[in-house]
């Protein structure tokens, strides 16, 4: 995956932990900035069906995680946004087999997701492995774009056009 912008350039690796997933350096992955506070944030909630899986654990900084889970949606969304398609970008299809199905939960949010899984298990190798690489690199421009939001580079009102949220 080509590095350039990702990460600003910063100094910064990602590090797929056994617990969790980091930036080194102690960058947080949403607000780019050096931190010595972190948390680790579940991409899909709990709530939801999210798991305790390494794929769904991204450690972010204390203000970027207070503002992702209890922040007003100005500040919530972006946030919460940004770690979802982080860890998309790197796991691909992997991502969503962490998530636990129940009623109510994160799939029937988004029930289309349900119909590409059904497609992308049944066929093969090498289709699986295009079908990963799109979804790794439309993660990545939206987790560079939301990161941005959230950085204060696009001004909300541009996001809530793009989106259509009133």
């Amino acid at each position: 995956m080509n590095k350039i912008g990702l990460y600003l350039d910063l100094d910064t690796e990602f590090v797929v932990g056994k617990k969790y997933c980091y930036l080194t350096n102690d960058i947080c992955p949403i607000c780019l900035e050096e931190r010595e506070y972190f948390e680790v944030h579940h991409c899909v909630p709990k709530v939801d069906g999210g798991s305790d899986d390494y794929r769904n654990l991204l450690n972010i900084c204390g203000s970027c995680h207070a503002l992702a889970t209890r922040g007003c949606v100005k500040e919530r969304l972006p946030r919460f946004l940004a770690a979802y398609y982080h860890q998309l970008m790197y796991f691909g299809f992997d991502f969503f087999l962490t998530i636990n199905r129940k009623k109510g939960d994160f799939f029937d949010e988004n029930p289309s997701i349900i119909e590409i899984l059904e497609i992308y298990k049944q066929v093969d190798a090498e289709q699986k492995h295009k079908y990963n690489t799109f979804i790794k690199n439309e993660a990545r421009l939206f987790y560079q774009y939301l990161r941005d939001v959230a950085r204060g580079v696009w001004l909300w009102s541009e996001y809530c056009q793009i989106a259509r949220i009133p």
